[in-house]
């Protein structure tokens, strides 16, 4: 697909024409790169949380159905250290 300059642009005229089309269309493409590249970094730290979340729990669940979970030590570790009493 290529665009067509208008009717009312002089030959001369037409190369700025496109000059001009041709920069609007890098600065969207670079717009719409920092766009995903800013999103992917805040989306990167919730992957990373939901992989440690899913692990954390198959491995509980693997743990119980092999038999060897420690409930006592599982109770201990999900308690809060309370900081004022």
């Amino acid at each position: 697909m290529h665009y067509v300059a208008p009717d009312f642009a002089p030959p001369a005229g037409r190369h700025r024409w496109y000059t001009h089309l041709y920069v609007q269309v890098l600065v969207a493409i670079v717009a719409g790169m920092a766009l995903i590249l800013g999103v992917d970094r805040f989306m990167n730290e919730c992957r990373s949380l939901t992989n440690f979340i899913g692990n954390a729990v198959a491995s509980v669940i693997v743990a119980r159905w092999e038999g060897v979970l420690d409930r006592e030590k599982l109770d201990a570790g999900a308690e809060t250290p309370r900081l004022h009493k």
